[in-house]
């Protein structure tokens, strides 16, 4: 890294120095396609390497593909247990920030290359977000082509949203119909970003971009819409793996850009745990506004309390004592 920051320090105190357990290396290795996690504490995966937010294409390609390889590893996984041939993989993006506050086009690519790695075929691999433009936006390529690994908006073909509306507790809308109809496998890379109203974005979250209606779920911190919509089963079921995009994180400003806010975390976030995964993401957030000057979400009104409402309805854990955290830093590129 490029040295100790009070940020860093502030996230270990918080967590403590985590190891590599022989728990963590191989007890997590429960199957990503049962409808629920074991009763053993969940492992979320926290891998930085300098430079990573400075690189660009193809560097910045390879480093991403660098630290999945190692978070995967500390998961107990590899690619070919996150999706199989006959699977179709939808790689969820979030594209609301622009080009400079984007989840990486490159982490993007590096995550598909993996899928394909599992044998999956490029026409069955989809990078997805709401729309087409929020794609291009943020450096993506459209790509409907059947040689290529699929890149499009739900309001293009051939996707677009039911017409029946989905009822998932609280919450009523469309589903896009990438998520109902094409996908059997959803990976979720949000990119690590405060939110004006919910607190932070994260690997749940993520998923208001499948819906026709998300700005109808924002009162009362999103809570509990954002739990409620997980709990669905096109989301509860088919999630498999969660990576955050935290090379550059937004700790203030969010959830569109806000360039005097940035900080080169230089790293990923990764978990099977969703809530947990965001919990981390959390964390890490507080740890950078801390050492900004700037006060807890709580003191804003807007803790993301819709964490604690999906542990009670039992889609992950979000209490922090409980969360095996693995930190590994990698030399720079």
């Amino acid at each position: 890294m490029r040295g100790p920051n009070r940020a860093r320090r502030a996230f270990l105190r918080q967590i403590g120095s985590v190891g590599i357990s022989a728990w963590a290396a191989g007890r997590c290795a429960y199957s990503v396609y049962a409808q629920n996690p074991p009763d053993v504490p969940p492992v979320v995966v926290v891998v930085r390497m300098p430079g990573l937010s400075e690189a660009t294409g193809d560097a910045q390609r390879s480093a991403y593909a660098r630290l999945l390889d190692v978070a995967l590893a500390r998961l107990g996984l590899n690619w070919a247990r996150v999706a199989q041939p006959a699977d179709v993989v939808g790689i969820k993006v979030n594209c609301l920030g622009g080009p400079l506050m984007s989840t990486s086009p490159q982490l993007a690519a590096a995550v598909a290359d993996g899928v394909l790695r599992a044998g999956v075929s490029p026409d069955r691999v989809i990078v997805f977000d709401r729309e087409d433009r929020e794609l291009i936006a943020a450096g993506y390529e459209i790509s409907k082509d059947p040689a290529r690994v699929q890149v499009y908006g739900t309001d293009s073909s051939p996707a677009g949203y039911e017409e029946k509306l989905t009822q998932a507790r609280s919450v009523s809308t469309r589903l896009s119909t990438i998520v109902t109809e094409q996908c059997t496998r959803l990976i979720s890379l949000p990119i690590a970003k405060d939110h004006m109203i919910a607190g932070v974005t994260g690997a749940m979250k993520n998923y208001f971009g499948c819906i026709a209606s998300p700005n109808k779920y924002h009162a009362d911190v999103c809570d509990p819409y954002v739990a409620d919509l997980f709990s669905h089963r096109v989301f509860r079921s088919r999630h498999a793996l969660a990576v955050c995009d935290a090379a550059t994180l937004l700790y203030e400003g969010g959830p569109h850009d806000s360039p005097d806010h940035h900080y080169a975390y230089d790293g990923i976030i990764a978990g099977l745990d969703p809530v947990a995964t965001d919990r981390v993401i959390w964390a890490i957030i507080e740890g950078v506004r801390a050492e900004k000057g700037l006060g807890p979400l709580i003191d804003d009104g807007r803790s993301p309390t819709y964490l604690a409402s999906a542990s009670a309805l039992g889609l992950g854990c979000c209490d922090f004592e409980s969360i095996q955290v693995v930190q590994e830093e990698l030399p720079g590129r």
